[in-house]
């Protein structure tokens, strides 16, 4: 049963639309109302058929306060008709229809995706950071800083190493944190990587060429997905390295996140539209680290290819399966189960983490991201997350190492706990996070 929440108003849901068709720049996806017109397919579509190459239509719609994505022209999972409904306290409004080309298995998926880490990570590879000017990435092979420690920064999913340093400057104690930084590290790097067309796995191969031979000392702060590369750099490529190595890991899916393991594909991208509107409509909370609408609209033509070219394969998401980076963050996981072997030594590490609990009163969209944790025992509820997390990670996954939960492999733990205020794309701006990167390194 959909939960009741109040509608979104008019302006707000006028604005997602035009938010929406803003991020719909990617090759094959369109608004409907844009797209060429076929009279021959609109009548096999009024049939219930489908040709085999034509166009997914996906619908976004409110249901009740709730942001839906589903296949077709109207609401199934509400049992409504297409358009504006009200039936048995069950109120609709279509916000968008997207018509999206499906794409040919093979090659041509590949290179899409890489189009979209083209596009919310333009430059690849190890980049200096002066705390003012971050630098063109630095040619493989040419040789980087190799005396005194060293600090790296690693960005995570769908975001960028401009968006980090954005983010880590817009904290209060940012200026006493980089005169710190400075004064310490004989370098800041940033590395910037694809994050979708990939796996984790060789974003820590060209990272360990650009430090191989490096015996200086490497401090690592790892954002999200970044925390993962960090980890196959740190234990696998160099685990007899000559220097300390010690990594912060923010919010990091160290055992895998329900946000790359839904129900459906269309599940997890109902769900960043969600975020999207309540980060945007809530002061304080918005934060561009990661480009909610943009991922949304480039992941809806993998969506159009899993529904359409995969329709009947047997696994509960054919959709993230054709994703090489969110894959490799599913919670069941032979890749990180085999990063979480014991080992005799590791890095030392020390570990952000947060509950994002936004009251149950006020803006209708919190309603569904509180909700969903109440819905979880039902086993059928098309939910991403069913227990604690900061909207993007489980809150358990983010302190998991080795098999082990919390401080059994973690030296440290900054736990924000389950609070309003702290979510996945803003803890850099909070000064407890520098400040327990500072104490963390004893800068």
């Amino acid at each position: 049963m959909t939960p009741q929440s109040d509608p979104i108003a008019a302006t707000d849901r006028a604005r997602l639309r035009l938010d929406l068709r803003e991020a719909l720049k990617f090759d094959g996806i369109r608004p409907l109302d844009l797209a060429p017109q076929s009279p021959q397919l609109d009548r096999l579509r009024r049939r219930g058929l489908r040709p085999k190459s034509a166009s997914t239509i996906f619908t976004l719609a409110e249901v009740n306060g709730e942001l839906l994505w589903e296949e077709g022209f109207g609401l199934r999972s509400a049992g409504l008709r297409r358009g504006r409904n009200q039936r048995g306290g069950v109120r609709s409004e279509i916000i968008e229809r997207v018509q999206v080309d499906p794409l040919p298995l093979g090659n041509e998926i590949t290179k899409y995706l890489a189009s979209l880490d083209q596009e919310w990570t333009p430059k690849h590879g190890l980049r200096l950071w002066d705390g003012t000017v971050l630098h063109d990435p630095i040619a493989p092979g040419r040789p980087i800083v190799s005396k005194g420690p060293i600090l790296v920064l690693v960005h995570g999913t769908f975001s960028s190493s401009e968006s980090l340093v954005k983010e880590i400057a817009a904290a209060p104690n940012f200026a006493a944190f980089l005169q710190k930084a400075r004064k310490h590290y004989n370098a800041i790097y940033a590395f910037s990587h694809p994050t979708v067309s990939v796996s984790p796995v060789f974003n820590a191969i060209e990272l360990a060429r650009h430090f191989r031979g490096v015996k200086a000392d490497v401090d690592v702060v790892a954002h999200s997905r970044g925390g993962l590369v960090a980890r196959w750099w740190l234990e696998v490529m160099e685990p007899a390295a000559a220097g300390r190595r010690r990594a912060v890991l923010v919010g990091c899916p160290l055992d895998g996140t329900s946000l790359a393991t839904p129900r459906s594909l269309r599940a997890a991208l109902s769900w960043l539209t969600n975020v999207h509107r309540a980060l945007a409509a809530a002061t304080g909370l918005a934060s561009p680290l990661i480009p909610f609408l943009s991922v949304v609209s480039g992941l809806l033509r993998i969506a159009a290819t899993a529904s359409g070219v995969l329709a009947k394969t047997p696994i509960v998401d054919a959709g993230i399966s054709l994703i090489p980076g969110l894959s490799a963050m599913t919670r069941v996981n032979l890749e990180l189960d085999r990063l979480n072997i014991e080992l005799a030594t590791r890095p030392d590490y020390f570990a952000v983490v947060s509950d994002f609990s936004p009251p149950p009163t006020g803006l209708a969209v919190w309603k569904f991201l509180t909700e969903a944790k109440a819905r979880a025992a039902d086993a059928a509820a098309d939910l991403v997350f069913r227990g604690d997390n900061d909207l993007v990670v489980d809150r358990d996954s983010m302190q998991f190492l080795c098999g082990r939960p919390k401080a059994a492999q973690i030296n440290d733990i900054l736990d924000y706990g389950s609070q309003d205020l702290v979510h996945h794309t803003n803890y850099f701006r909070q000064p407890r996070t520098l400040t327990f990167i500072e104490q963390s390194f004893k800068l």
